[in-house]
């Protein structure tokens, strides 16, 4: 019987939500033995998405089964100081490390690639992010947190998938974490076959927004040869480059102004983009954490977006119930 290209390949899943667990699931597809790492008592947060009734009743959760099937499962607390060193143990056997935490979150536990990286010069060390991590290469957005809906946005793939003349659209699927993670994982196998060359491993940055405009390149490309409008460019080229985006929160959707719900401060043909991650008290729209765009830079919440025509945010913090939260962005 033919082989698995991976068996043999130790994988330690150190992630959660989408990319992470969707890179280690095409690794194990591969033949690699993943090991998904987990929080004691509450698990990863995709457990706690949609579910779906068994045979006998109970709840399961759909996403999280998909995204981890065919993996191996431990719960490790990686705070203490006896976790750690058990993690440590585990990185010193295996071959990749995949993760896609808040950028400095491993960093902070003292687990960062260079820690580990003595631990085992072996390990390929995958780390998936919104703008990248490498100090070497860090931008003005390293340090942000991103997700499926502000990756859309700001790689402009939102804005070729709208109608003409209508608003940047969503992709109802989740490719900007999906695609990320098609990447991680190329450049995992990237990486274990340069080890055999040379026998150390490496430290993979992944940046969604990287991958993403990658995958948008006609629109860089038009962008920097035409001259024409952005409708002109739509139609002729395919997707423009205008780095906007919809709003909202739990679904994202566009959003122009005016509109009675969307206060405007000039023209009325601008949308903004706001990805929006609700806490726990879901109606309360001060407690959200929140990130938003203006085409290609950050709008602090509470600050005035300049004087660009802009649109003010709606943000969705009860799907039954669409609030006005003044000057969010």
């Amino acid at each position: 019987m033919t082989k698995l290209p991976l068996e043999g390949i130790r994988v330690i899943d150190c992630s959660h939500i989408v990319a992470g667990p969707f890179t280690s699931m095409l690794l194990a597809q591969a033949g690699a033995q993943v090991i998904k790492l987990e929080p004691p008592a509450t698990g990863e947060r995709l457990r706690r998405g949609a579910s779906i009734p068994n045979a006998i009743g109970e709840r399961a959760p759909l996403n999280f089964i998909a995204l981890n099937r065919g993996k191996l499962g431990i719960t490790l607390n990686l705070r203490d100081p006896q976790g750690k060193e058990a993690f440590k143990k585990l990185v010193a056997v295996s071959d990749v490390l995949v993760e896609n935490y808040r950028p400095g979150a491993l960093k902070e536990l003292g687990l960062s690639y260079d820690v580990l990286k003595a631990v085992n010069p072996r390990l390929i060390y995958a780390s998936i992010s919104g703008f990248g991590k490498r100090a070497d290469l860090r931008g003005p957005y390293s340090g942000w947190t991103a997700h499926n809906p502000s990756a859309q946005a700001m790689s402009g793939l939102m804005d070729g998938s709208r109608l003409p003349g209508g608003p940047p659209m969503q992709v109802g699927a989740p490719i900007g974490d999906t695609i990320p993670a098609l990447w991680t994982a190329y450049g995992i196998t990237l990486a274990l076959r340069q080890r055999e060359q040379t026998g150390t491993g490496q430290f993979l940055d992944i940046a969604m927004y990287d991958t993403m405009s990658m995958h948008n390149y006609g629109a860089v490309a038009a962008a920097g040869v035409s001259s024409s409008g952005t409708e002109r460019r739509h139609q002729e080229l395919g997707p423009s480059h205008r780095l906007s985006a919809a709003c909202g929160t739990r679904h994202v959707r566009g959003v122009r102004a005016p509109g009675p719900d969307i206060p405007s401060a000039g023209r009325p043909d601008q949308t903004i983009g706001c990805a929006v991650r609700v806490g726990p008290a879901t109606a309360a729209v001060g407690r959200a954490q929140r990130v938003c765009f203006w085409r290609d830079r950050r709008i602090q919440p509470g600050s005035d977006p300049g004087d660009e025509g802009e649109t003010r945010a709606v943000v969705l913090a009860n799907p039954a119930c669409v609030r006005q939260y003044d000057a969010i962005c």
